[in-house]
C-alpha cells in the first residue's frame, strides 16, 4: 500500500517539470499537496484501525489503554504479542507531532513539521507560488 502511494506521489513530482517553485505550476502544487494529504490520512487511519482492532482505541476514537499497560507491554519488549500495537501507537503519535517518518511524504522546512495540518495545508494551497517541492530519497 505504501509503495503504491509513494509511486503515485513520485509520478506527480516527476511530472512537475522541474520547476523551481509553484509560481510556474500552482495547480500542480495543489494537486501534489492534496495527494500528500490523502497519503498521510491513510497512514494515520491504518494505525488507528490496527489500534481499534486490538481494543486500544474504542469506536468513539478514545484511547482505552492505560499508561501502566503501555509500560507493562514495553517492558516485555519484542517478545510481547502487543509489540505491533506499541509500534502503531508510536507511529501515530510521531505523525501527529510532526516527526518526519520515511512514509510521511512531506516535510515543511519553513514550518518544521512533516504533518500536513490544516494551517500548513491552507497556507501552501492559497499561495503555491511561495513554495517548492524537493524530491529526496530517505528510507530506513
Amino acid at each position: 500500500m505504501i509503495g503504491e502511494r509513494l509511486r503515485l506521489l513520485v509520478d506527480g513530482l516527476t511530472n512537475f517539470q522541474k520547476c523551481s517553485s509553484g509560481s510556474e505550476q500552482p495547480e500542480k502544487v495543489r494537486e501534489i499537496l492534496d495527494r500528500i494529504r490523502r497519503n498521510q490520512q491513510e497512514e494515520i487511519e491504518n494505525y488507528v484501525s490496527t489500534l481499534k482492532e486490538h481494543g486500544w482505541i474504542d469506536s468513539s476514537g478514545n484511547f482505552t489503554v492505560s499508561v501502566s499497560k503501555l509500560i507493562e507491554e514495553a517492558q516485555k519488549g519484542l517478545s510481547s504479542n502487543n509489540h505491533l500495537f506499541l509500534y502503531c501507537l508510536s507511529k501515530l503519535m510521531a505523525y501527529l507531532s510532526g516527526e518526519y517518518l520515511s512514509n510521511s511524504f512531506f516535510f515543511s522546512t519553513y514550518h518544521g513539521t512533516a504533518y500536513l495540518d490544516d494551517t500548513v495545508y491552507e497556507e501552501v494551497y492559497k499561495k503555491p507560488e511561495q513554495f517548492a517541492f524537493v524530491i529526496f530519497d530517505y528510507h530506513n
